[in-house]
C-alpha cells in the first residue's frame, strides 16, 4: 500500500493508542457490517460509530487488496452531516484520503464534543467496486477518539464475499406471503388455514407460512400472522429473504422476490 505522509501519520498516531498502557481505553464502538456483492460490483459500506464518550477528535485508517475491493470514495455519514450542519468546521478540522488500497480521515471538534446520540450513528460512508474473481476479502479498519484525555479504540475486518456467477444461489421468499402475490394481508393469513385445514395445496412456497421459522407449518403460524397484521404483537420481518432454517419444506420460488 502506498501511503501519504499524512495516512503515516495517523497509522503510527493509531498504533501508539493501541498499544498505549498509561491509560485506560473503552470501546469507541465502531462496527462496519460484512457484504456480500457480485463481481464488479460498486457498494457501500456504512461506518457506525456508537460511543460511549462525547468526542473531541476521531481518526480513521482502512486497508483492502484493491484487486478484490478497490476504494472509490468515502464520503460523512448523516451523523456528521447533522453535526456540521449545525457546527460548521473551518479547514484543516476535517479532511479525508482515498487510495484504491486505503482510505483515511480525521476530524477535530473544537467548539463542541460530537455526541452519537445527539447526531446520529452513521459516521462515514465508503464507496467501493468489487474484484471479479469470487471468493471472499477484508477491510481491515482501525479508528481512535478522545475528549479531555478519556481515549476509545475500536479495529476490526469487514468481510467482503464475491459470489461465483456460476454458482447458484439459494432462493429469496418474503416471510408471510403465503399466497405469493408480492405482500403480506388477510389473504395470506386465510390461505395458511387453507393449506392446513381444508387440504388447499396450491402453493409454491410453503416457508413463507413458517412465520415463526420453526421449520414446520402448523395453527401457531396463522396466529402469528394475524398478530404481526393486526395486533401489532408479532414482529414480521417482510422483506426478500433466504430462508437459513434446514427444514422439510422445499424450495421456494417466489416471482416477486427473484
Amino acid at each position: 500500500m502506498i501511503c501519504s505522509l499524512r495516512c503515516l501519520c495517523v497509522l503510527l498516531l493509531i498504533n501508539g493508542l493501541a498499544t498505549s498502557t498509561g491509560m485506560a481505553q473503552t470501546d469507541l464502538g465502531v462496527t462496519v457490517d460484512d457484504i456480500t456483492v457480485s463481481p464488479g460490483e460498486i457498494f457501500e459500506l456504512v461506518v457506525q460509530l456508537d460511543s460511549p464518550l462525547p468526542l473531541s477528535n476521531t481518526f480513521w485508517v482502512s486497508e483492502s487488496a484493491p484487486s478484490s475491493c478497490q476504494l472509490l470514495a468515502m464520503e460523512l455519514g448523516a451523523g456528521l452531516d447533522a453535526y456540521l450542519a449545525q457546527y460548521p468546521l473551518p479547514p484543516g478540522q476535517c479532511d479525508i484520503a482515498v487510495e484504491p488500497g486505503s482510505a483515511v480521515a480525521f476530524m477535530f471538534f473544537l467548539v463542541a464534543p460530537y455526541e452519537s446520540s445527539i447526531y446520529g450513528t452513521e459516521y462515514y460512508r465508503i464507496s467501493a467496486v468489487a474484484g471479479m474473481t469470487p471468493g471472499e476479502t477484508t477491510l481491515t479498519w482501525v479508528m481512535s477518539g478522545d475528549n479531555l484525555g478519556a481515549e476509545a479504540f475500536s479495529s476490526g475486518e469487514t468481510t467482503i464475499t464475491i459470489l461465483d456467477p456460476d454458482t447458484p444461489q439459494d432462493p429469496e421468499m418474503m416471510r408471510g406471503d403465503f399466497n405469493g402475490d408480492g405482500s403480506c394481508n388477510l389473504a395470506d393469513a386465510i390461505n395458511l388455514l387453507g393449506y392446513l385445514y381444508l387440504a388447499d395445496q396450491d402453493f409454491t412456497c410453503l416457508d413463507a407460512g413458517d412465520i415463526d421459522d420453526s421449520g414446520d407449518l402448523n395453527l401457531a403460524d396463522a396466529v402469528n400472522l394475524l398478530g404481526a397484521l393486526f395486533l401489532d404483537g408479532y414482529a414480521l420481518d417482510d422483506t426478500c429473504q433466504t430462508d437459513a432454517t434446514d427444514d422439510n419444506l422445499g424450495a421456494c420460488d417466489h416471482a416477486n422476490c427473484l
